[in-house]
């Protein structure tokens, strides 16, 4: 069914997935990596321009129609001037995947500068087998600096200079800023991000209005489509690897809430990745 080289959406090394036929437990472990990629690209949220309202989404996630894992999301967006960010992910597995037993989870802060983001860092942690391993980007001045434990050192070969990632993105504000463009209407846009292994151009493009119906919501949403394109590191040294594309619907589901995704799709060589909108609650 074709190979993947993917590992922008989780800021960590690119790993290698083929799918095709292999035994069960070797399946498995193809999907877990790809759980990983796909819920850093899914799983997020969008923020309303101005609330100060907590969203908090529940969803369910199915690879080919099979169920693998859940998700809940927090998302904040503070009233001020200032307007800080912040937004948690927690992704579990379960269905075909509950033998693996893993948790990981994404968050980040960061502050909307008129309809730009201006991070302050992001942070990532993947519990599996008793192993932990978390990873950070902090940004001093527009400049991203990268951390992770256990350390992971970069090969020569994936090195370059940093200069060129100042001012991107780290993965988790690209989302952000993925979903907070849903939210405003303002798709178009293109920007860098920096996954402390490769720096890419992220490229959102209008797919328009469309109604959806879901269990929990009935109406218009704001449609986006996100792809991206190699600039430099691992991710340009292998260069022909294809780059999975998302679309994501976004509804705004309390006037005083941020926005959140009631629909949303990974695709992969014809193979389709979804969430299912299970629940939400405002606090």
């Amino acid at each position: 069914m074709g190979d993947i080289w993917g590992g922008f959406m989780a800021g960590r090394p690119i790993f290698y997935m083929h799918f095709d036929r292999k035994p069960l437990k070797s399946r498995r472990m193809t999907l877990v990596r790809f759980l990983v990629l796909f819920f850093s690209f899914i799983a997020s949220v969008s923020w309303g321009p101005a609330f100060g309202q907590t969203s908090i989404g529940s969803y369910s996630a199915y690879w080919i129609g099979l169920p693998v894992g859940s998700v809940q999301i927090t998302s904040s967006l503070s009233p001020h001037e200032d307007r800080t960010y912040a937004f948690s992910m927690a992704l579990q597995s379960g269905g075909i995947l509950g033998s693996s037993r893993f948790t990981t989870t994404f968050t980040g802060h960061g502050t909307v500068v008129g309809t730009w983001l201006q991070p302050s860092h992001g942070h990532f942690a993947d519990v599996r087998h008793g192993q932990t391993r978390t990873e950070t980007i902090t940004f001093d001045e527009g400049m991203p600096h990268f951390a992770s434990a256990p350390q992971y050192i970069i090969p020569e070969e994936f090195q370059f200079d940093l200069s060129q990632a100042r001012h991107a993105l780290d993965p988790s504000s690209g989302l952000f800023m993925l979903l907070y463009a849903a939210s405003i209407g303002d798709c178009n846009r293109q920007f860098r991000v920096y996954d402390g292994f490769s720096l890419y151009t992220a490229r959102i493009s209008d797919e328009g209005r469309e109604d959806v119906r879901t269990r929990l919501y009935q109406g218009p949403t704001q449609k986006c489509r996100l792809s991206l394109t190699p600039i430099a590191g691992k991710a340009a040294v292998f260069g022909s690897f294809t780059v999975p594309e998302m679309e994501i619907n976004v509804a705004r589901l309390s006037p005083h809430a941020p926005a959140l995704p009631v629909k949303g799709s990974l695709f992969i060589n014809g193979n389709r990745a979804g969430l299912r909108f299970d629940d939400f609650h405002i606090q």
